[in-house]
């Protein structure tokens, strides 16, 4: 298992600056699941398939808690697609003890 967290930040003229954190939990590295909060008042909620070499798939779901009249009120549904283009295998390094440093 590994816990992944992010910080994504969007700046557009004549725009209010938007911030997205996440909190991504893969498992064996084939499966994710996790949660974001955005600083215009929308949770997130997103799962990722990464079981074959040369794509990984998702879906995230967003929703707005915001009951104000200027806030968007629909949901978002998103999929996406992440071609991979190199295939390398990960190596993991061991360490021996009686190896002098």
């Amino acid at each position: 298992m590994s816990l992944k967290p992010a910080i994504l930040y969007r700046g557009v003229s004549d725009a209010p600056n938007f911030y997205n954190l996440q909190l991504m939990l893969e498992l064996k590295d084939k499966v994710g699941v996790g949660v974001s909060k955005m600083n215009n008042d929308y949770l997130g909620a997103m799962f990722i398939f990464k079981g074959m070499s040369f794509l990984d798939l998702g879906y995230a779901y967003e929703f707005s808690n915001r009951s104000s009249n200027i806030a968007l009120k629909e949901n978002n549904h998103e999929l996406f697609v992440r071609f991979k283009f190199s295939n390398t295998t990960k190596q993991t390094a061991s360490l021996d003890s009686t190896q002098s440093f």
